[in-house]
C-alpha cells in the first residue's frame, strides 16, 4: 500500500498471512527490507484479506481511520529510515533504538557498541578509535552503565568540567562531545 526506498533500503506496508490472529485477522505491518534481511514493525492494526484489499479506495469512516494510522506508522518509519540514510548511518540496530523497540536494555556502552562495530565494519578505525576512547572517558566520569536519559545539560557540564580539571585539552573534549551527537 505504502512504498518508499532509497540507497538500497525498502519500507512498505504489509497485511502479513503468514499466520491470522485468534480473531481470525492478520497483523499490519511495516516492513524494512536492507541487504535481503527484512524486519517487521508492528502498526498494531489487524485487517481481514478483503479489507486489506480494499483499504486504499475505502469510504467507511472505520477502514479510513485504519488507513491513516497505518500511514502515520509508516510515515514514522520512513522518516528515521531516512535520517540514517542521509546520515550514512543505517543498520536495522540503530532503527530499532530510533523507534523505541530495542529488545534489550539500551545505555550509553550498548549504542557505542553498536556504532563503533559499525565503523569497524566500514574499515573507519580513526573514528572507531575516537569513539573508543570517548567512551573510556565518558565511563570514567559516569561508570560503567549510564542510561541514555540520564545525559542531560547538566549531566555534560559536569562531565566537560571533571575532563578539564582531569588534565583533557579542549580539543580532546570536543572529540568526546562530537560522538554524543
Amino acid at each position: 500500500m505504502f512504498k518508499y526506498s532509497k540507497d538500497g533500503v525498502s519500507v512498505l506496508t504489509i497485511l502479513d498471512t503468514r499466520r491470522a490472529k485468534i480473531n481470525g485477522l492478520f497483523p499490519v505491518k511495516v516492513q524494512v527490507v536492507f541487504r535481503r534481511k527484512q524486519k517487521y514493525y508492528s502498526t498494531g492494526k489487524e485487517l481481514s484479506k478483503e479489507d486489506w484489499d480494499r483499504l486504499l479506495k475505502a469510504k467507511s469512516q472505520l477502514l479510513m481511520e485504519v488507513r491513516t494510522d497505518i500511514e502515520s506508522s509508516f510515515s514514522i518509519i520512513k522518516q528515521q529510515v531516512s535520517e540514517l540514510i542521509q546520515k550514512g548511518e543505517f543498520s536495522f540496530e540503530i532503527l530499532s533504538i530510533r523507534l523505541g523497540r530495542h529488545t534489550k536494555e539500551i545505555n550509553l556502552r550498548t549504542a557505542f557498541e553498536l556504532k563503533m562495530k559499525e565503523l569497524e565494519d566500514n574499515e573507519q578505525a580513526s573514528t572507531y578509535l575516537n569513539y573508543r576512547s570517548a567512551l573510556k572517558s565518558l565511563e570514567c566520569f559516569g561508570g560503567t552503565n549510564i542510561p541514555l536519559d540520564r545525559i542531560t545539560v547538566e549531566w555534560l557540564k559536569h562531565c566537560e568540567r571533571f575532563w578539564i580539571s582531569n588534565g583533557k585539552s579542549y580539543s580532546s573534549v570536543s572529540i568526546y562531545f562530537r560522538t554524543l551527537k
